[in-house]
């Protein structure tokens, strides 16, 4: 009965949800990666210096330490998987203005 203008009814609605879902999902993932590495480095760090403090202690020769930080695949999986739960969470309520509007 709406014709051809009713096939677009929620449409915007639909559009915006899906940027607001992505924004939180991408956006959230790169941050989310970015605070686990650092804190990764942070503790990393604070074991090398609490080596270097026993090496002194101790007087022995002192050896290069690699100091670079990766994640592991079970640490990406998990972080994928919360940040989209956090993400269809929050867009929840948009997607049920949506199905509402496409009745």
């Amino acid at each position: 009965s709406d014709g051809i203008r009713g096939i677009y009814n929620g449409y915007g609605i639909s559009l915006a949800g899906s940027v607001v879902y992505r924004l939180i999902y991408l956006g959230g993932y790169d941050v989310m990666k970015n605070e686990l590495k650092f804190w990764k480095e942070q503790q990393k760090q604070q074991q090398e210096q609490e080596q270097q403090a026993q090496m002194d202690q101790s007087s022995s020769k002192q050896t290069a330490i690699n100091t670079a930080v990766y994640m592991t695949w079970t640490e990406r999986f998990l972080l994928a998987q919360f940040v989209s739960l956090l993400a269809g969470t929050i867009c929840y309520p948009i997607d049920s203005v949506r199905r509402r509007m496409m009745m």
